[in-house]
């Protein structure tokens, strides 16, 4: 049963019966009273999306997520992140719209879309970059964001992030103490501001402790297991390797497990491995790996949290939330 099956069968109007339905004034008692008994006769139900968007309000938040080289749709702390924002969007009677950027179109023109078609109400941008034009269109069309990830402090724009800079410093350090100074840096895609920030964290923590970083050795990576695996398989051909590697996440430390093993070293005894997120596949590896862990649960709850603050009053204060980390020691 449809909206205009029900006023045809009234022989009213389809914006009568809509305006009667929702309780507008400007229906008499009588009309409201006749069209409500006949759309529980009739067992009609309004379709709730189509109610939204009549109120100009989809009620729901949206975010894109890039295919990795791999085709991975997202991380595991991706996957804990969007759960935490389900949940707290659910309180406000709200849902997440997840997609993913198909490769034949450009990134920008999907934002577009989102904004000119009424898709949501607001959009959560992943993985920012320094000179990031997503946040540029979305700033010029004044449309509701929460950014995971920094963006340049001029920009009036909600972030939340990790302490991406201390984490990296931290495991840096860690290793440092423990006699290990020939260290190699896998890091993520450079254009992103987490792997400028855990880059820099990793040289602070080796200018500090004086020690030298062999250029090569401080590479930017896709984030997945081949790419961790085959730069890990040439630098462990080279005459001098590094006594330990630092990973942007725990898939590519799982493959850097693999091609240390794959030439014969003893991960966590010949050479030690690193890793962020602690997936569980990290955490169940052979040997289990040493990773920086932090909530993402709770970071999608918070972004979630943040963007019903703006859209229920859009000046209020930009925020840009730092979250801690914790370094999890483990055999590797």
């Amino acid at each position: 049963m449809s909206l205009l099956q029900l006023a045809q069968s009234l022989n009213l109007s389809k914006s009568t019966v809509s305006r009667a339905l929702n309780g507008y004034a400007d229906v008499s008692p009588a009309t409201r009273e006749r069209v409500i008994k006949a759309a529980k006769e009739m067992g009609y139900r309004p379709n709730p999306l189509a109610t939204r968007l009549a109120k100009g309000k989809t009620h729901a938040i949206a975010t894109i997520l890039p295919l990795s080289s791999s085709h991975t749709f997202i991380t595991p702390a991706f996957s804990q992140l969007l759960a935490g924002a389900c949940d707290e969007l659910s309180r406000y009677d709200y849902q997440l719209l997840v997609s993913s950027l198909p490769e034949s179109v450009r990134e920008l023109d999907l934002y577009q879309n989102y904004i000119d078609g009424g898709m949501a109400d607001g959009l959560f941008v992943m993985r920012t970059q320094k000179q990031d034009a997503r946040i540029q269109l979305l700033q010029e069309r004044k449309f509701p964001v929460i950014c995971h990830g920094s963006v340049d402090k001029n920009v009036p724009i909600s972030t939340i992030d990790t302490d991406n800079y201390q984490a990296f410093y931290h495991i840096t350090e860690h290793y440092l103490q423990q006699g290990l100074d020939k260290i190699a840096l896998f890091d993520g895609p450079q254009p992103l501001t987490l792997s400028q920030q855990r880059c820099a964290g990793f040289m602070g923590a080796m200018h500090a402790y004086e020690q030298p970083m062999i250029q090569h050795w401080m590479q930017y990576l896709q984030l997945s297991e081949d790419a961790g695996y085959q730069a890990a398989h040439n630098i462990l051909q080279e005459k001098e390797r590094p006594q330990a590697i630092l990973c942007a996440n725990d898939t590519m430390a799982i493959g850097v497990i693999s091609a240390c093993k794959k030439v014969g070293l003893r991960v966590g005894q010949d050479i030690f491995v690193s890793g962020y997120g602690n997936y569980d596949q990290g955490r169940y590896c052979s040997p289990p790996l040493t990773t920086i862990s932090y909530d993402a649960y709770a970071v999608g709850k918070m972004m979630a949290s943040m963007m019903m603050a703006q859209l229920s009053n859009p000046d209020t204060e930009i925020q840009h939330k730092v979250v801690e980390t914790q370094l999890i020691v483990r055999d590797s």
